[in-house]
């Protein structure tokens, strides 16, 4: 048995099967930072903290003349959320029923998603994570306002990544302003193909960012360490309902943050 405990659960294999697609589903609807990060993992769940390669050297000693110190590491973060599905619903999928109502698994996946989403962008620093926004130490530029002023201002964008030593593919991450911008059309030609030629890489909406970010396409120096990928477990039963969770372990490593520019709204 292992923490997820499916096999305790009333639970049919055929409808833990439509459970985990649906929350697949789900996950690859608001997960963004996975398609331009480079990612490591999954490690396992007993993975729990990443090494840092460095000792903090400590003052004091039990036995003199012996000099010690402690590994640096940066711990993951677990994260869970409970929901309920009905037992009678779940034994429809059985019965040959299509339209199931898995609406409590689909809020669940969501806030699970969001949950990296604003770690990895906006950092959650009661779990050690800095995110991508605040890790910045580029000066941020302005995305602009319309077609030849957002090329122009990207064109820049682009020299000044060059500056330091990034040649590309490079991608973009639009919160909901930026990315109503880049929707447009100029002269009748989509802007948003011509940002995608020039930039290289992927170009992604995150309803969690303000301004935008760019960053070279899965480098190394802007990591994604994934423990224990999204799983679903069971938690209790009645005669009702069953209890089951969705969990998740990852931090993530900015090793060069000067290769992440803020771009302004």
């Amino acid at each position: 048995m292992d923490i997820f405990k499916r096999e305790q659960a009333p639970i049919a294999s055929v409808a833990w099967n439509e459970i985990d697609n649906r929350a697949r589903q789900v996950l690859m609807g608001h997960l963004t930072a996975r398609r331009i990060l480079h990612v490591r993992g999954p490690l396992g769940w007993n993975y729990a903290a990443l090494p840092e390669g460095r000792l903090s050297i400590l003052q004091e000693s039990p036995v003199a003349g012996v000099r010690c110190g402690v590994y640096q590491v940066q711990p993951l973060v677990e994260t869970r959320v409970s929901f309920k599905l009905d037992r009678w619903e779940l034994d429809n999928i059985l019965r040959g029923a299509r339209a199931i109502d898995l609406s409590p698994l689909d809020e669940a996946a969501k806030n699970a998603a969001l949950f990296e989403e604003q770690a990895v962008y906006n950092g959650f620093a009661a779990g050690g994570v800095v995110g991508l926004t605040a890790a910045a130490t580029q000066k941020a530029i302005s995305f602009g306002k319309e077609g030849s002023e957002i090329m122009l201002n990207l064109s820049r964008a682009l020299v000044q990544m060059q500056e330091v030593h990034q040649r590309g593919p490079f991608s973009l991450i639009l919160g909901k302003e930026l990315w109503e911008r880049a929707n447009t059309e100029v002269q009748g030609y989509p802007l948003m193909k011509r940002i995608k030629d020039m930039v290289g890489g992927t170009v992604v909406y995150s309803s969690v960012l303000e301004g935008g970010l760019m960053i070279p396409h899965r480098h190394e120096d802007l990591e994604l360490v994934i423990g224990g990928d999204f799983s679903i477990g069971y938690e209790h039963h009645d005669s009702r309902i069953v209890q089951l969770f969705i969990a998740e372990s990852f931090t993530l490593q900015v090793v060069d943050p000067s290769i992440i520019l803020p771009l302004r709204a």
